[in-house]
Formats: C-alpha cells, sequence, structure tokens
C-alpha cells in the first residue's frame, strides 16, 4: 500500500509519487500536480499572499473540464473557483487520455496567454488533437467567467515548432514541469535565459528530476517545523505571553511590546502585541517581509503599521526584523520600503524587534549592525536634514535576540538612536544579556515651548 509521505497545500503526495521522480519512470497526475503547487507557491504568489494571475492547472481540473462538467453552471462554478476572471498565465498540461480514467501515455502543456493558446510538446506534436481539444473546452470556461479574450483560439493553437525535445520515451512529463517553471519564473521577473531552448535543456530536465526527492525532504522538514511553531502560537490579545506583557504593563505602568507567534484563523504570523498600561492590546503588527526561515510557516502581513499613542501624544511605527530590508531582498536597495513608510506617516518613535543573525567574528564590535539599521532609514534620516520631516527628530528603538538557537547565532546591539543627527544614545553588546534604560527628551514640546 502507497504510504504518504507530505501534504502540501492539499496535494498528498505519497512515496509511489516520489519514486516516479526517483526512477526512470512516466509521472502521474500527482506528481506533476505537486511541482506546478510548488511553483504557484514560491514564484507566482504575491508578497502578500493574495493570489496570483498564474493558473498552474491540475491534471484532474483538466480532466474535470474535459468529462464532468455538463452545462453552463457547472462550467461557471469551476471557472469561479480557479479564479479565473483573474488569470493572465494558464499552464494546462496535456495528456492524449481522451476518456475519464482512461489510459495516458504523452504529457505536452497548453499555454494560454494575451489571447492565444501556445502547445509545447517535447514529442513532436504528438498531443496535437489533445491540445486542440482541451483549449476548445477551455475557452468555455473562460467565457463562463465573462472573458472573451480567448475567442475562437482554440481553432488555431499553435504548436510551437522548436519547443525543446525530449531525448527518451520517459521524460515528457518533466519537460511539463521544466517548461512551466521557466514560464513561472518569467512572468515572476526571475532572470532566466532569454529562449526556452536555453532554460529546457536535457541536462536541466534530468537535474530536476534527481532533485525531487530532496525537495520533498525538504518540504517534510518544513511541514514538521510549522507543526513544532504552532504549538506555541497564542490568539492576540490571549495565551501566557499576552498575560505575562500585560502583568508587567499594568505594575510599570508603560507600554510593553513583545514577539510572538500568532494564529489566526488558522494561519500563523510572525507578529508583535503592544500592550498598553492598562492591560489592553492597543496593535498587533505582523512582519510584513518574510526571512527565509519565515517561510515555510508564517503569512506575511498586509503592510507595515503605525499607531498614534494618545497618552504619549506620540506616533508610533513597528518593524519586525526582516521588514527593514529590501522585500526578499530582491527589490532594489534603494526603494527603502519600510523607511519611507517612516517618513510617510513622519513617525516620532520606531520600535524594532528582531532576531538578526549573528554572521561575524566574535570579537566584532556591534557597530556594523548599528550603521547598517541607520542606513536603512536614510529616507528619515535625510528628510529631518532638510527640514522635511514635519517633526523635530524621530528615534529608533531596536530589542534585537542574543544567544544562539540550532546553530544560529544572534547579534544582540540592542540599541536607540536619535536619527536627527543621527547617533546612536546607546546599545549594548553582541553577546551579552542587559537591560537598556535610555531617557529620551520630548523634542516637541521642547520646540513649542
Amino acid at each position: 500500500m502507497a504510504r504518504q509521505v507530505l501534504n502540501y497545500h492539499d496535494v498528498q503526495l505519497y512515496d509511489s509519487d516520489v519514486a516516479l521522480f526517483a526512477s526512470r519512470q512516466w509521472l502521474n497526475d500527482n506528481a506533476l500536480n505537486f511541482y506546478f503547487q510548488y511553483l504557484y507557491q514560491t514564484l507566482c504568489l504575491r508578497g502578500d499572499g493574495s493570489n496570483s494571475d498564474v493558473l498552474p492547472m491540475d491534471p484532474a481540473v483538466v480532466s474535470c473540464m474535459l468529462h464532468q462538467c455538463e452545462d453552463d453552471d457547472e462550467y461557471a462554478d469551476l471557472a469561479r473557483g480557479l479564479d479565473l476572471q483573474n488569470k493572465q498565465l494558464c499552464l494546462i498540461p496535456v495528456s492524449d487520455n481522451a476518456a475519464l480514467d482512461g489510459q495516458s501515455s504523452h504529457w505536452s502543456l497548453l499555454v494560454f496567454r494575451s489571447g492565444r493558446f501556445e502547445h509545447f510538446d517535447s514529442s513532436g506534436g504528438l498531443n496535437s488533437r489533445a491540445a486542440q481539444r482541451i483549449a476548445s473546452t477551455f475557452e468555455v470556461l473562460l467565457r463562463a467567467v465573462g472573458r472573451h479574450d480567448g475567442d475562437q483560439a482554440g481553432e488555431k493553437v499553435e504548436d510551437v515548432a522548436d519547443a525543446p525535445q525530449q531525448q527518451n520515451g520517459y521524460d515528457c512529463g518533466m519537460y511539463v514541469l521544466v517548461l512551466a517553471e521557466y514560464f513561472c519564473r518569467r512572468h515572476a521577473n526571475e532572470s532566466v535565459p532569454p529562449s526556452l531552448q536555453a532554460y529546457a535543456t536535457p541536462e536541466r530536465v534530468t537535474q530536476l528530476r534527481l532533485q525531487m526527492p530532496a525537495l520533498v525532504q525538504k518540504l517534510q522538514q518544513a511541514v514538521a517545523q510549522t507543526a513544532d511553531v504552532a504549538k506555541v502560537a497564542e490568539v492576540a490579545g490571549q495565551g501566557k505571553t499576552f498575560r505575562w506583557c500585560q502583568r508587567q504593563a499594568q505594575r510599570l505602568n508603560c507600554l510593553v511590546t513583545c514577539g510572538y507567534v500568532e494564529e489566526d484563523s488558522g494561519l500563523l504570523y510572525n507578529s508583535m502585541m503592544v500592550v498598553g498600561p492598562d492591560g489592553a492590546l492597543e496593535c498587533n503588527p505582523r512582519k510584513t517581509f518574510l526571512y527565509e526561515t519565515d517561510k515555510s510557516w508564517a503569512t506575511a502581513g498586509d503592510g507595515f503599521l503605525t499607531w498614534h499613542c494618545p497618552w504619549l501624544n506620540k506616533t508610533i511605527s513597528f518593524g519586525i526584523c526582516m521588514d527593514i530590508n529590501p522585500d526578499d531582498f530582491k527589490a532594489p536597495f534603494s526603494a527603502y520600503e519600510f523607511g519611507s513608510h517612516v517618513v510617510t506617516h513622519a513617525s516620532d518613535l520606531v520600535l524594532f524587534a528582531c532576531a538578526w543573525n549573528d554572521f561575524e567574528p566574535h570579537d566584532v564590535t556591534p557597530y556594523r549592525t548599528l550603521s547598517y539599521w541607520g542606513q536603512r532609514l536614510s529616507p528619515v534620516i535625510d528628510a529631518l536634514a532638510n527640514d522635511a520631516y514635519g517633526k523635530p527628530n524621530c528615534h529608533f528603538l531596536c530589542a534585537n535576540r542574543i544567544g544562539s538557537e540550532n546553530g544560529t547565532f544572534f547579534v544582540g546591539a540592542s540599541c536607540a538612536m536619535s536619527l536627527k543627527e543621527p547617533a546612536v544614545l546607546a546599545h549594548v553588546g553582541r553577546r551579552t544579556e542587559e537591560l537598556l534604560r535610555v531617557e529620551i527628551p520630548d523634542e516637541a514640546t521642547a520646540s513649542d515651548a
């Protein structure tokens, strides 16, 4: 009996599916759909987790479209379920199976974009008739959600003459995956060779096949990590972390912030609770830019958060670790997304919580890290220098983790900075656990006087 080895975004992957990759065998529907889903999750989803305009179609859904939709309502239900009205790039696997639960012997890829169908067949057009049939039925789905950019396109499917060709009798499915990977990467504006032929080579096909078992193992570990993280998750305003913060805020009559794993409607977030002196949860910023180790379990927040604290009469922007960096380390360094957000809101304070990884030798001072944080806040520093900020100053307060966990060291260097000069008012070391107490003058009150 086949044993399930992975549940990846509702794709149930079995050891028998993985074995197809590990040996010279023809891929089944499930193996194909697994990698389609992986491409969707890693290349197609937008940074905020919202739906993509790319549709890598499950082979089982293609079969349903061909053999099980009987009237306009069923086509419309299927099209809406696929969010087809918002898809600009559709990747449709084609098999030579002419009947429900029939036998197949060849895969190819049908691509719908810009109102036209292109058929990429790694075996010299063997699936041309099947691709024509699928394209004509796909038009029905498009019309079911009011789209007419595919009208009559199914009648003139282009069999791409120079589609990369397989060198054996079993790699057709692998060519579909490599082709889909190429189109997803291009759509995501990733760097790829200018021609499909230069990308979908026999070497790349073999490489991907050999990488699949390791990819499955990596995803298994990520699933296990998510399960571990979920054990410590709390609902905002509930749980033992919140109760601890609540006690300290009331005891000290102050604002307390603390990073935690938040659970909301089945999703996990890397969040920061902000608890006021009366013990109430004032706001709950969520990490917007996810670091690599977040991506296996966390959902990105929907944007940076700024809040006006009424009893301090101060505007506070909140950031969590990766938020201060360029988005996914792919955005231009000069975009300064978080720093620009602070300027837009003319914040008096920036509260920054992080667990910044430490890659430096033990005896190196923390100034390189402090300098980097200051550099990432350049828009604030520049606006203050040019009297264009709207406030006399902005202070950056950072609480950063120290120590190590599972072989990862953290840089420490918690600090307070005045961004007007700019200047580091105080900081702690990289390896020492310390309490940092800093008095910040109320420059707005002083300037009013």
